[in-house]
């Protein structure tokens, strides 16, 4: 019976943004997580300008009345 063992991986560098271990031509997933939660915080930070503006813009137009 042959031996199948698992054979150790080369393709691992460390990410040059963090220095975490990552495979080669693969993106860091510390550093995925890390954008995801940024492009979160932007996304409710744009939402909240919009509304913000608005409620301005309604606020404006019950003061001309």
């Amino acid at each position: 019976m042959q031996n199948k063992y698992l054979k150790p991986l080369k393709n691992i560098v460390s990410c040059s943004n963090c220095g975490k271990n990552r495979l080669q031509h693969h993106l860091c997933l510390h550093c995925l997580k890390a954008m995801k939660l940024e492009q979160k915080q932007a996304r409710r930070d744009a939402e909240d300008a919009k509304l913000k503006e608005y409620e301005d813009k309604l606020l404006q137009m019950k003061q001309s009345r």
